[in-house]
């Protein structure tokens, strides 16, 4: 294919799921979280406060990308 065939959204932070999680707890648990392309859902704020404290607490990036794979896992088979 020739041409620019991306279609997603231009600024990374808006994809990253940590990224995300902190600025839904700024509001309090009102933002919705995009967990794949069509899909997004809502977390109370007592969970994305329990899930970034847990993230934050990692020290090794490697332990942090393995939480991410992990958390996004899960929340795509939650309902």
């Amino acid at each position: 294919a020739k041409g620019k065939t991306h279609k997603g959204s231009a600024d990374a932070s808006e994809r990253n799921l940590i990224m995300q999680l902190r600025k839904a707890q700024d509001l309090d648990g009102k933002s919705d979280i995009r967990i794949s392309p069509k899909r997004s859902m809502k977390l109370s704020k007592g969970k994305i406060d329990a899930l970034l404290k847990k993230h934050d607490s990692l020290q090794k990036p490697v332990d942090k990308r393995k939480f991410v794979v992990m958390l996004t896992k899960t929340l795509r088979g939650m309902k």
